[in-house]
């Protein structure tokens, strides 16, 4: 009971995290390379740590954090690797940052999937979040604005996007799970 008490208020926390650095990423363009590695590295650390805890969370649909054992040992590492080889690691922070909110983005597409299989009316919200985050994220990757100004504000984007992506996650997904749902649980994992 405590660590979904945890993970559900530590992803909300994340995510207002998530949209306060894109706002700062974007409004102030300036900010030390090592500034933004040490905020980065932590917020990795953090995240991963978070995901961790969601994935042994007991959630009622077992959705949000499905895929959370896997994406925060990636985390874990690459928070680091950030905070590690700081400066260094500057010059490819748009695109691994960029490759996560992708990756975060599908699994967030197929919770969504697995939302609707539930009955969860809010399936349509998260699936909408989720495809506006994926498409912000392949904007980061492929560079259109060539490192520019608006590279710095699609990067911003993206980490707002991700902000809202992870508490509608949260939002539309997470309750305490229930004696009488294990059942519905074990009957869902034998249809897949």
């Amino acid at each position: 009971m405590k660590r979904l008490f945890f993970a559900k208020y530590g992803y909300m926390t994340l995510s207002v995290l998530f949209f306060l650095a894109g706002l700062a990423y974007m409004f102030l363009p300036d900010l030390p390379e090592m500034a933004v590695c040490l905020m980065l590295g932590i917020l990795l650390i953090v995240y991963g740590a978070v995901k961790l805890v969601g994935y042994l969370a007991p959630d009622r649909y077992s959705l949000a954090f499905q895929y959370d054992m896997a994406s925060a040992i990636i985390l874990l590492i690459l928070g680091l690797l950030v905070l590690i080889f700081n400066v260094r690691a500057y010059r490819h922070l748009p695109s691994v940052l960029g490759f996560l909110i992708l990756l975060d983005s599908a699994m967030s597409i197929q919770i969504s999937k697995d939302a609707a299989k539930f009955g969860i009316r809010t399936w349509v919200l998260l699936l909408v979040v989720s495809i506006i985050t994926a498409l912000f994220a392949v904007l980061i990757l492929i560079d259109p604005f060539e490192s520019g100004r608006l590279h710095h504000i699609c990067i911003g984007l993206a980490a707002l996007a991700e902000g809202v992506m992870k508490y509608c996650v949260v939002l539309c997904t997470v309750e305490k799970k229930e004696k009488k749902d294990r059942r519905s649980s074990r009957r869902y994992a034998e249809s897949r």
